[in-house]
């Protein structure tokens, strides 16, 4: 069984969404560690 996968970066504002979640949750969570963070040259 092949375990490929393909991740897509999400901004806060939609990773927020979709996990039916605050901003400051979301905040707490990747301090938490529980949320793997991707910053870009942007931002």
């Amino acid at each position: 069984m092949s375990t490929d996968f393909v991740e897509r970066l999400l901004r806060p504002k939609e990773a927020c969404q979709l996990l039916s979640i605050s901003y400051s949750t979301l905040l707490r969570w990747i301090r938490e560690g529980k949320i793997r963070v991707v910053r870009t040259e942007g931002g």
